[in-house]
């Protein structure tokens, strides 16, 4: 049986917003919904799963009230 992997993103809002993060491949396609809700000001952290996804490198779109971010996010 495959052991669960799960990676952690986290980032710090200097006030509170709705926050949406997607997964994507290499090529920007989306894969999954990761996050889409409220959250407060301060840390903000979000565990993903990552096990049913195979090595390589994603890309996380993050959606900070109407500014977007990229981060890339390597499965390891």
């Amino acid at each position: 049986m495959e052991k669960h992997k799960n990676s952690t993103v986290s980032f710090e809002l200097e006030k509170s917003y709705n926050v949406k993060i997607l997964l994507c491949d290499i090529l920007g396609i989306e894969l999954a919904n990761v996050y889409d809700g409220f959250a407060n000001e301060g840390l903000f952290t979000k565990i993903i799963n990552t096990g049913n996804l195979p090595k390589g490198v994603y890309f996380l779109k993050i959606l900070i009230g109407k500014d977007y971010i990229t981060e890339k996010f390597t499965v390891k």
